[in-house]
């Protein structure tokens, strides 16, 4: 991994978890008047799982 990208996990579709794929992915470039956060660990809930299953939507869509 260069320093140009970062890791990502994508989700390519709805369905199971093979749906989620980790990825190199382009660094954001950020502005001058914003910052870019290192994350370590992160985790998904309830929302995040019913999206990658299709059963969940926002408001307007």
């Amino acid at each position: 991994m260069s320093r140009e990208t970062i890791k990502a996990i994508v989700l390519a579709g709805h369905g199971a978890t093979d749906k989620l794929e980790y990825v190199d992915f382009p660094k954001p470039v950020t502005a001058e008047d914003e910052f870019l956060i290192e994350v370590h660990t992160c985790g998904m809930d309830n929302p995040d799982v019913w999206a990658r299953q299709g059963a969940y939507t926002t408001a307007g869509s």
